[in-house]
């Protein structure tokens, strides 16, 4: 019985370590199109941000149309980030992100007034986000400076393989 008891304890305990992706389909009745997308856990940033940022959280959101993908961060508000460069309806961004042990620069953008920050290169991101446990994104906050959001994204592989099979 006590073998039984560490063993469900164990269990439990390595479940809470591994992420909860959530795979989710959906289909436009007006168009006909379809999107099937996965979200990591929501987090909170590594350090509490300050007012009037209190409370910003961020998650990862990979995206399949049938034609095309997409990945980005999404935030429970706007991030508000220094220094953007402006292109028509677009803010482009430098961010430091570090994939397991792997660190690199990318390239970010932000439709005018949205939640969310999409990856340039999204081919590149998905391969890394398939073959890494953790991933760390550092962003330069106005009136912040430096922000820390790290995702545990263990099972993000399979999840990937079951968003892409949605649309088959």
């Amino acid at each position: 019985m006590k073998k039984l008891f560490y063993i469900i304890l164990l269990h439990l305990f390595l479940s809470s370590l591994i992420a909860e992706w959530q795979v989710r389909f959906e289909k436009d009745e007006e168009t006909g199109s379809s999107t099937s997308y996965i979200q990591s856990d929501i987090v909170n940033p590594v350090k509490p941000m300050e007012f009037p940022y209190v409370g910003i959280k961020s998650l990862i959101q990979v995206s399949n149309t049938g034609s095309e993908e997409y990945i980005c961060f999404a935030f429970t508000e706007e991030p508000v980030l220094q220094n953007p460069e402006v292109v028509d309806n677009f803010k482009l961004f430098t961010a430091k992100i570090t994939w397991d042990k792997k660190t690199e620069n990318v390239l970010l953008f932000q439709p005018e007034g949205s939640n969310f920050l999409f990856f340039k290169d999204p081919v590149s991101a998905i391969k890394n986000i398939e073959s890494s446990k953790k991933v760390l994104i550092e962003l330069n906050w106005d009136c912040e400076g430096i922000v820390h959001f790290e995702f545990n994204i263990e099972g993000s592989a399979d999840a990937i393989k079951k968003m892409r099979s949605r649309l088959q």
